[in-house]
């Protein structure tokens, strides 16, 4: 093996399987993204807002973790949990829409 070869494991990038978050997880996690909802949700993506919402998930990630007992979640996992949650909202209420405007057509409601 020679000297330029990198034998340290760590830096191997592999997913880690966690469980899902728990109501109460889910709840925390809700409160803290309120709270720092004018950073995480801002539409601006230049590069002085992109820091800002990196620099903005750790503090999520802190707070999260210091009143999460059950487990202990990376900023990463934590957007990409909140990412989840507001894809599938958007989907019930779309879906909830759609199946009011066909039973409306159904009823021949206008």
């Amino acid at each position: 093996m020679s000297e330029n070869e990198d034998t340290d494991s760590t830096d191997v990038d592999v997913k880690s399987t966690t469980s899902r978050l728990d109501s109460v997880q889910k709840s925390i996690l809700r409160e803290l993204v309120r709270k720092h909802k004018h950073i995480v949700e801002s539409k601006l993506t230049n590069g002085v807002w992109v820091e800002r919402k990196k620099k903005e998930w750790k503090t999520i990630e802190t707070e999260f973790n210091a009143e999460s007992l059950r487990s202990q979640r990376t900023a990463k996992q934590l957007k990409k949990a909140w990412e989840n949650s507001k894809r599938i909202a958007k989907n019930t209420v779309l879906s909830r829409t759609l199946s009011f405007d066909i039973f409306k057509t159904i009823l021949n409601v206008n």
